[in-house]
């Protein structure tokens, strides 16, 4: 039961308790509206932020990847430009080995002993064109010049032969075609 003083009350003053009662409900959901658009913002800026992030992460990778496709491309051209090398030293290295099987099988059918003792101004004349033709390709191989078969260098506008003389450290010392002897020691 209801005391008769609050009913009494309630009756005087019934619409404005109501009226009371819905400003301060349009007040509470005006508030809950406001605190709910704040997390809104707050999460929508936090948003922003991990987005931008984000597409700088991807920028930087995609960076990353550029440079390594970049290096992958000049690895195979390297890789590539080193097979090809390897592949003309594999060459020379077989003219090499068939040259020496020629010249060691020369050196088995003759008697260079006898040979010697018999004509020793051939075999000195042979020895020193041998010797020069040597030294020839040891210095176009060190220089890293392109030289022909007997040592001379190829295209290089020099005018001649390379010349084989030592110096005066007391060798032999031959002209540029390995034919003449220019001092002995």
């Amino acid at each position: 039961m209801i005391p008769p003083q609050l009913a009494l009350f309630a009756a005087k003053h019934g619409k404005k308790l109501i009226l009371v009662g819905v400003f301060l409900l349009i007040l509470l959901g005006i508030k809950m509206a406001l605190s709910y658009h704040e997390r809104v913002v707050e999460e929508n800026a936090a948003l922003r932020e991990q987005i931008s992030t984000t597409q700088l992460a991807i920028e930087v990778e995609q960076s990353r990847g550029r440079a390594q496709a970049g290096a992958i491309q000049r690895w195979k051209a390297a890789h590539e430009d080193l097979q090809q090398k390897l592949a003309e030293q594999k060459v020379a290295q077989q003219e090499a080995r068939a040259e020496t099987e020629k010249l060691n099988e020369t050196f088995r059918e003759h008697d260079l002993t006898r040979l010697a003792a018999a004509k020793p101004g051939l075999v000195e004349r042979a020895i020193n064109r041998g010797t020069a033709r040597i030294h020839r390709l040891l210095v176009c191989a060190s220089a890293g010049r392109e030289c022909d078969d007997n040592g001379h260098p190829v295209a290089s506008g020099e005018g001649g032969p390379a010349s084989a003389a030592t110096g005066d450290d007391g060798r032999l010392q031959v002209d540029g075609d390995g034919t003449g002897v220019l001092s002995r020691p």
